[in-house]
C-alpha cells in the first residue's frame, strides 16, 4: 500500500478503530507491525484514561504495557520527554546520542527490545499552541529497515492523525483555501510517491534547484515546513489533483 492508497482509504474510514486497523496493515506491509499513538503530556493518569477512551490506541505487547505503568515508565520514557524538542521522525537508538539518558532511560528502551519492540521510530506531531502527539512504530522483526521507510512512516503518521482529528470531532475534511501552480502540484504529487527533489527534477525535465523552488512556494502557502507533510495536505484536501 503506497502512501497516495493510504490517504485514500484513511479518508473513507468512520471510526477510529477501522483506521486504526487500516495504518497497522499499511505499516506491518513495511515490516513495522506495533504501533502506538497519543497525545503528550502524558502522565499515568491521562495516559490510562485515553487508553479506555480511545484516546491512546496502540498495538503493543500487553506485557510491556503492564510494565510500563507497573514500573512507572511514563515519568522516564524518553519519547515523551523529548518528542517536544524534536521537529521530525527519529529512531528510538538515536535518542541516547542526542540527550543525556539515565541509567533506566537505557535500561527502558534495551528492555522495549527484549519484549519485541525492534526498531523504534517515533514522529513527533506537532500541532497548534504547543499541542502534540506522537506516533511510535516498532517491530517485531530484527530484520526490519527503519531508515528505508522513514519518510512514508512519517507521512502515514500526518494522514492519521488528521484523519483522527476529523473522526473525534465528527467534522469533514475542509480545504484549506489555497491554490497551487500547476509545477507545485506535481512535485508534490511526485513527493507523495517518495521522490527526492533531484529524481523530480529528472522526471519533469528541470534543475533541482527549480524543483526546490517549487516545493518552497507550496510549503509556505500550506503552512509547513515538512515536504511530507505539504505532500499529505495537497492529496487530502485535493489541491493536488491535475
Amino acid at each position: 500500500m503506497n502512501l497516495l492508497d493510504f490517504i485514500e482509504l484513511s479518508n473513507k474510514c468512520s471510526s477510529e478503530d477501522e483506521l486504526f486497523a487500516l495504518l497497522e496493515k499499511a505499516a506491518e506491509n513495511i515490516g513495522f507491525d506495533r504501533i502506538a499513538y497519543g497525545r503528550l503530556p502524558i502522565s499515568s493518569n491521562t495516559l490510562k484514561e485515553q487508553e479506555s477512551n480511545r484516546g491512546l490506541l496502540l498495538n503493543f505487547p500487553q506485557k510491556w504495557v503492564d510494565c510500563y505503568f507497573d514500573r512507572g515508565y511514563y515519568a522516564i520514557d524518553p519519547v515523551i520527554i523529548y518528542s517536544h524538542h524534536i521537529g521530525g521522525p527519529y529512531m528510538w537508538d538515536q535518542l541516547s546520542r542526542m540527550f543525556k539518558l539515565s541509567p533506566r532511560q537505557r535500561a527502558m528502551l534495551e528492555e522495549a527490545k527484549d519484549v519485541g519492540l525492534m526498531n523504534g521510530i517515533s514522529v513527533p506531531l506537532h500541532g497548534p499552541l504547543g499541542r502534540i502527539a506522537v506516533m511510535s512504530f516498532a517491530s517485531s522483526c530484527p530484520m526490519a529497515y527503519p531508515e528505508a521507510h522513514m519518510g512514508l512512516l512519517q507521512a502515514m503518521a500526518v494522514q492519521f492523525h488528521s484523519t483522527y482529528d476529523q473522526i473525534v470531532k465528527r467534522m469533514p475534511s475542509q480545504p484549506c483555501g489555497v491554490a497551487l501552480s500547476q509545477r507545485e502540484k506535481e512535485c508534490l504529487r511526485w513527493v507523495a510517491d517518495g521522490k527526492s527533489s533531484w529524481s523530480i527534477g529528472m522526471i519533469l525535465g528541470v534543475s533541482e534547484n527549480t524543483v526546490n523552488y517549487h516545493i518552497k512556494n507550496a510549503l509556505k502557502k500550506l503552512d509547513t515546513n515538512s515536504r511530507i507533510v505539504a505532500a499529505v495536505k495537497a492529496v487530502n484536501y485535493g489541491l493536488a489533483d491535475a
